[in-house]
């Protein structure tokens, strides 16, 4: 008798997880929610308008696949990984000053929640979803744009880790300054807590950092007057504002 074939070796656990959480993923993909206007806003990136489909999607476009595959390599954990991980994403996002409750963002943040509820429900957050490179297209297409310039450093402060640290040290250098005391001829400022100190700031492109009591309540009184002038310059526009500034 001749020896028996040799059985085909049977796929481990872990790829048959691997397997099933894809095809999972996918399905959840497929009925994924699309990006609103209202929440997506949309960038120019210079792309002809020839180069899109009617569905406003990209077609045979080399630079936007070669950007989309870059984009999937960086989000990698490991170099020899063969899926990004959207934990990466969002991390090296937010070390570029674009937080996860950025409106821009919110496709890609709405997009891994339905994949966490669908596939993951009760294990992980958002931040550990391991996504092939189809997957991670889908997940990133709808705010292709903003994530393309913040890995490019084509914001308006392309080093902001290093910017913010800088601010930091401000910060730091500036906390134990306790001279002075409230304004007490407004009895808002008279109930100002001087304790408390907090730095926000947010750059022409969304760039946005906060450090130290940034969330507490207080009364803004004349600094608002920058943000009215702002309103006013968009409203009105500059010749008509001009006229009554300092007259």
């Amino acid at each position: 008798m001749g020896d028996k074939p040799a059985l085909p070796a049977k796929p481990s656990l872990m790829k048959m997880v691997d397997v099933a959480q894809d095809v999972m993923i996918n399905n959840a993909l497929n009925g994924s929610p699309k990006g609103s206007p209202k929440t997506a806003k949309k960038f120019d990136s210079g792309t002809p308008e020839q180069g899109r489909s009617r569905a406003n999607s990209f077609v045979d476009d080399p630079e936007l696949k070669r950007m989309e595959e870059e984009l999937f390599n960086h989000c990698k954990i490991t170099e020899n990984d063969l899926k990004a991980n959207s934990g990466m994403l969002l991390r090296e996002l937010e070390k570029m000053g674009i937080l996860r409750d950025d409106p821009r963002l919110a496709p890609v943040v709405t997009t891994l929640k339905t994949i966490k509820q669908k596939v993951f429900p009760s294990i992980y957050g958002i931040d550990n979803i391991k996504l092939d490179f189809n997957q991670f297209k889908k997940v990133i297409k709808q705010s292709t744009v903003l994530i393309s310039k913040a890995f490019k450093g084509q914001f308006v402060i392309p080093e902001f880790t290093d910017f913010t640290q800088d601010i930091a040290e401000v910060y730091e250098k500036c906390i134990s300054h306790s001279a002075g005391k409230p304004a007490d001829y407004i009895p808002q400022l008279a109930r100002g807590d001087p304790t408390k100190w907090g730095v926000s700031l947010c750059t022409i492109d969304g760039q946005r950092f906060s450090i130290g009591d940034v969330n507490e309540n207080f009364t803004i009184q004349s600094t608002s007057k920058p943000f009215t002038y702002a309103l006013s310059l968009d409203q009105l526009g500059a010749d008509v504002v001009q006229k009554y500034i300092g007259r």
